[in-house]
């Protein structure tokens, strides 16, 4: 059941199974038309490189596993959904981004505006609603709020058999992934080494399937649901991402094809995440 509200924008689905949606970029040479990757595990968003003249202000970037690139921070006018908006992004290359279909790709959204916009993502539906007051019922429900707020980022907890995970909900990694050590490595995994790839971050890794129990991470009351799931299994490294100066740790990371195969939804207003 859907509440009454304004209705989405449509997410477009790319090869790599990340979504995207239309937009136009103001250029000093007019307005460039294309796509914006939407990028739940980016705290900031970024606009190519050539949209922008400016040089900005310099300013670090650290994504997953823990890559750290220099860049420079710009003013961007930009339209989505008819609405014209500004904001600051960070410069990105040209060859980190490509294309989707015939549409250029003219950076990413992150956190920073998904939250200063009460974005709701709802794939099962395939759509993106911007401060849009509406419920969509599904059975399980995980705190997201504190993650939001503290980090920018959308965390839950992942329990397996042994261990205990800080998950980053990630709309723009192809796979899921988890660190595990020697000690902790299943008996059995597949032979087959895993190229893992994000928008802005490459990392090897070899397959294991898990029965993990997905919880809120500051709020457990929310409930729980147990599922059965492929992942990349990354050894030698103790955590994906450091946040908060080293006091909490990313672990594992749901990717945007499971996002797609269970329908979630991610509400950045409410702060939940339904499955």
């Amino acid at each position: 059941m859907i509440r009454k509200g304004k209705p989405g924008i449509k997410l477009i689905k790319t090869a790599e199974g990340f979504p995207a949606v239309k937009a136009s970029v103001e250029t000093t040479k007019g307005v460039v038309s294309g796509c914006f990757y939407v990028d739940t595990g980016a705290t900031t968003s970024f606009i190519l490189d050539s949209l922008s003249s400016n040089n900005g202000i310099r300013n670090n970037v650290i994504s997953i596993g823990n890559f750290c690139s220099e860049t420079s921070i710009v003013k961007i006018k930009y339209v989505i959904d008819g609405i014209r908006r500004s904001g600051h992004f960070h410069k990105i290359g040209e060859y980190e981004l490509g294309t989707v279909g015939n549409e250029k790709i003219l950076g990413i959204l992150g956190t920073d505006f998904l939250i200063a916009n009460g974005v709701t993502i709802d794939f099962s539906k395939g759509l993106i609603y911007l401060n849009n007051r509406y419920n969509i019922f599904k059975k399980y429900h995980y705190s997201i709020q504190d993650g939001c707020e503290r980090y920018k980022l959308p965390l839950i907890i992942l329990n397996d058999s042994s261990k205990e995970y800080i998950c980053l909900i990630d709309s723009a990694s192809e796979t899921n992934m988890m660190v595990k050590s020697e000690a902790d490595m299943p008996n059995q995994l597949s032979d087959k080494k895993a190229f893992i790839s994000g928008l802005t971050a490459i990392m090897d890794g070899k397959l294991s399937r898990e029965r993990i129990m997905l919880h809120g991470i500051f709020d457990k009351r929310l409930g729980d649901h147990i599922l059965e799931e492929e992942f990349n299994v990354i050894s030698g490294q103790s955590c994906l991402l450091e946040l908060d100066e080293g006091n909490l740790a990313i672990t594992a990371v749901l990717g945007c094809h499971f996002l797609w195969k269970y329908k979630c939804i991610i509400d950045f207003r409410k702060g939940i995440f339904k499955i």
